[in-house]
């Protein structure tokens, strides 16, 4: 009997591809915010996806999986969302902007890779993933990371950020987080982060080495 209904109470991970291709899946109750992670393409190809209509942001509860179409400019998340899918942006290439409100707690992976992201702030965020941002190489601003606790392996790879300040709330560091941040010049007040006690590797692999300053928080 094909599935058509799923209620996501209790549920706090979702993995990648979980739902896909469930064709007949049509209603997604998800009644509390307790989801901390949706995979990517987790309901990709259902009927509750493509019903959604083009050019809009798709929400599971307070989480955005997705877009239906191609952004151009600015995308708008709506009020109380919590979470960014793994995936939910990725490849979107005319994406420039996000208006986002200070809900929002969770970047997934690769949930603007490769898009044209120019600028974010991390206001209230506390967990970015593996590669959230990797391969936006027109993403120059990361602003507010006031409470920030864990950043992915490679999470700013291969942008074209310039400069960086990390908080005492920061508990995990990913490996290669600006591999190939070839603008990185400023990193500021690493001493901040208690908690943390070595960099992993590759940690800053080719970034802009000859010129880049540790200042002081």
């Amino acid at each position: 009997m094909a599935l058509r209904s799923v209620n996501l109470h209790n549920i706090r991970y979702i993995g990648d591809r979980a739902f896909k291709h469930g064709g007949n899946l049509s209603t997604v109750m998800a009644p509390n915010d307790g989801i901390r992670s949706i995979g990517r393409d987790a309901f990709l190809h259902t009927e509750f996806f493509n019903r959604n209509p083009n050019n809009d942001v798709i929400y599971v509860g307070n989480w955005v999986i997705g877009f239906r179409g191609n952004i151009i400019g600015n995308v708008a998340l709506r009020a109380g969302t919590i979470g960014i899918a793994d995936g939910a942006f990725k490849n979107q290439t005319a994406l420039q902007t996000i208006t986002r409100p200070n809900t929002i707690r969770y970047i997934g992976a690769y949930a603007f890779g490769g898009s044209g992201l120019r600028n974010i702030s991390l206001q209230n965020i506390q967990y970015i993933d593996e590669g959230a941002f990797r391969n936006a190489e027109n993403l120059t601003s990361v602003t507010t990371l006031n409470a920030v606790r864990s950043i992915g392996a490679r999470a700013f790879a291969n942008t074209a950020i310039t400069s960086f300040g990390f908080t005492p709330s920061v508990q995990c560091l990913g490996e290669a987080v600006f591999e190939n941040a070839r603008n990185l010049r400023s990193v500021s007040s690493m001493q901040s982060m208690v908690s943390i006690t070595a960099i992993p590797d590759n940690f800053f692999y080719n970034t802009a080495q000859r010129v880049l300053q540790y200042q002081a928080g």
